[in-house]
């Protein structure tokens, strides 16, 4: 028979009670968007595929009878997003950037054609994300190395002394 000490309990209960704490620990996030052709009409159907640059691994969903599509659970990464339907042309957008938990809208709209012609996306403007009124930044290690600290310590580049920071004068 397994006893447990009240310790144990109130442990258990805390950590079955923060399970929404350790969502928040997420880095992935989600690619969105609708698929319509050139008169704005919905593509239902119509395959979405996801590529990484870095690791080359892919992910497919296909849109909905209202031509929307989502592939949540997204790595960090730059991705080309591809767009194919029959009857028209393919379609690839090679500047899809996944950031800290970053919800991107990217809508695609379909030219008539053959599968084997390729739209690539050269240049647009920058992915409005739509889906979130969050405003955020990221930032590099070296900018977050340089902000100053409160109370004149902060970290050193170099070897640091016992305590880890050297105090800036």
């Amino acid at each position: 028979m397994i006893v447990f000490t009240r310790r144990q309990c109130c442990l258990l209960f805390v950590l079955l009670a923060s399970g929404r704490g350790l969502q928040a620990q997420a880095t992935f996030g989600r690619i969105f968007g609708s698929v319509t052709d050139r008169s704005g009409s919905a593509v239902p159907g119509a395959s979405v595929t996801i590529t990484s640059v870095e690791r080359g691994a892919n992910r497919a969903t296909t849109t909905n009878e209202s031509g929307e599509y989502s592939l949540p659970d997204v790595d960090l990464g730059s991705y080309v997003l591809s767009v194919q339907a029959r009857g028209f042309k393919t379609l690839q957008h090679p500047a899809v950037t996944m950031t800290v938990k970053a919800q991107i809208r990217v809508d695609a709209q379909l030219e008539i054609g053959d599968v084997s012609q390729t739209i690539k996306v050269e240049a647009s403007s920058p992915l409005v994300r739509t889906g979130s009124a969050e405003v955020s930044n990221v930032i590099s290690r070296h900018e977050l190395q340089d902000q100053p600290v409160l109370g004149g310590i902060r970290p050193r580049r170099g070897r640091p002394d016992k305590h880890g920071a050297q105090i800036r004068h």
